[in-house]
């Protein structure tokens, strides 16, 4: 899979989509969604793996830079919340 910047935000309870794009070009990325927030962390880039999260907040459709990323760079990865 080719990375892409693209991220399609459905959110059944409204009936709503939001298309917008990542920072970094990514696959095998993982999500999670926490309130208002989507996370986006990891992936593999076109050249390697990345420790890079950033943040959606779905009722402003902005991104917010959060300040941590993982521990290490990793792909292939899943993510939830609790």
């Amino acid at each position: 899979q080719e990375p892409s910047d693209q991220v399609d935000i459905i959110d059944t309870s409204l009936t709503r989509h939001a298309a917008t794009k990542l920072n970094q070009s990514r696959a095998y990325l993982a999500a999670a969604v926490e309130g208002n927030q989507i996370y986006f962390a990891g992936g593999q880039t076109l050249t390697s793996k990345t420790a890079a999260i950033e943040s959606y907040d779905v009722n402003r459709r902005s991104w917010r830079a959060v300040s941590v990323s993982l521990s290490q760079p990793r792909s292939h990865l899943a993510a939830t919340s609790l």
